[in-house]
């Protein structure tokens, strides 16, 4: 008798099942991802539905959608991070609308920021996506992403070639080692030649260890500086190259730089928005009639701030119009704001290069 009862429940459950239809409602889905596990939330127009977990698997969220919110539109929404955009694709190919944030535009109450949670934070994404409070990160062509961890890899081994070089130079401190040589900062093969000798008359075994660790690092770094120059040859970037090369401070690293993270250029409307992608904006702070300006963003890309300003030192050496604006600049505020407002310039001219696809032209007196 028992038996036959839940054999009817069962029945009459997928029935309920087969009734559910949502054509024409939006479901909105908030997901807090980590590693191996995802926090859940499902929004409706006028509800919030439960909370859940699931393993790091897109395959498993489609299935709980289409089957408990069977025909309905579905849109999903998590915060860019160490995942990159790989569930987003997934989800694109499996019918699912999926959007990408950055964490920082999210709308944060202070309780969520005293009491934060997996489930508050997913939850607070999904409400934030029905009430259309949320801009959206660019998300690149699969390519472009491949051709930027190029260049940023370079970047990030030339750091760890730094990094080697201070260990060095802090060995030598630590056991009172005079640098007879003062090419120390170029860190050329006679410098290094003296670093050998200095190992083998002390017996230095870890000063053996620390050069043949650089040595490595360097080729790598050489290896990663090759398949730059390969890619900048090929057609998505060759003649791009070649007109941003024309700008006074632009060299073959900085304008792969600029083309794989800005992408397409004609997405920028006015310059302000590419000003604020690479950080150079300033932090302002209002209130009524008072109104103040700070220091330099932290939001945009770092790296390409600064190798934008490290250009402009280089540009306004060789152009005459920049040189003279910066003196001006150096009238009223110190050298590093001076040279931040040239390097917005410098931005607009390599803006204005790659829309036109005109090679630059330096002012003639």
């Amino acid at each position: 008798m028992k038996k036959i009862t839940l054999n009817l429940k069962t029945e009459a459950m997928s029935r309920q099942v087969k009734e559910l239809d949502y054509t024409g409602k939006t479901i909105h889905v908030g997901i807090d991802t980590h590693l191996k596990s995802w926090k859940e939330a499902i929004a409706l127009e006028h509800s919030l539905q439960k909370v859940f977990s699931q393993e790091a698997n897109p395959e498993q969220l489609v299935k709980h959608l289409k089957r408990h919110y069977p025909n309905g539109e579905y849109i999903c929404v998590y915060e860019a991070g160490f995942c990159g955009f790989w569930i987003q694709e997934s989800l694109e190919k499996q019918g699912i609308s999926c959007k990408v944030v950055n964490a920082a535009d999210v709308p944060t109450s202070n309780k969520d920021k005293q009491q934060k949670t997996d489930r508050r934070d997913c939850r607070k994404l999904a409400k934030s996506l029905r009430g259309g409070l949320l801009e959206f990160i660019n998300i690149p062509p699969k390519q472009l992403q491949l051709d930027r961890s190029i260049v940023r890899t370079r970047y990030k081994i030339k750091r760890d070639v730094n990094r080697v070089k201070n260990r060095i130079v802090s060995h030598l401190h630590f056991y009172g080692i005079e640098e007879e040589n003062k090419e120390r900062r170029s860190w050329t093969k006679k410098y290094i030649k003296w670093l050998e000798q200095i190992q083998i008359e002390k017996s230095d075994s870890a000063l053996g260890l620390l050069l043949l660790e650089l040595t490595q690092m360097r080729e790598i770094e050489l290896a990663a500086l090759k398949q730059i120059r390969k890619l900048s040859r090929t057609d998505r970037y060759k003649s791009d190259v070649e007109l941003l090369i024309t700008t006074p401070g632009i060299a073959m690293l900085t304008s792969m730089r600029l083309l794989v993270e800005i992408g397409d250029i004609k997405r920028f409307k006015k310059l302000d928005n590419l000003c604020g992608m690479v950080g150079l904006v300033p932090n302002t702070h209002a209130s009524g009639e008072k109104e103040g300006v700070g220091e330099m963003t932290k939001r945009g890309r770092k790296e390409l701030r600064t190798a934008l300003i490290e250009s402009s030192w280089v540009a306004i050496s060789k152009d005459t119009e920049l040189a003279l604006c910066y003196e001006e600049y150096r009238k009223r505020m110190k050298p590093t704001e001076a040279i931040v407002r040239i390097a917005k310039k410098l931005l607009n001219r390599i803006r204005r290069v790659l829309i036109t696809k005109e090679a630059y032209q330096m002012a003639t007196a």
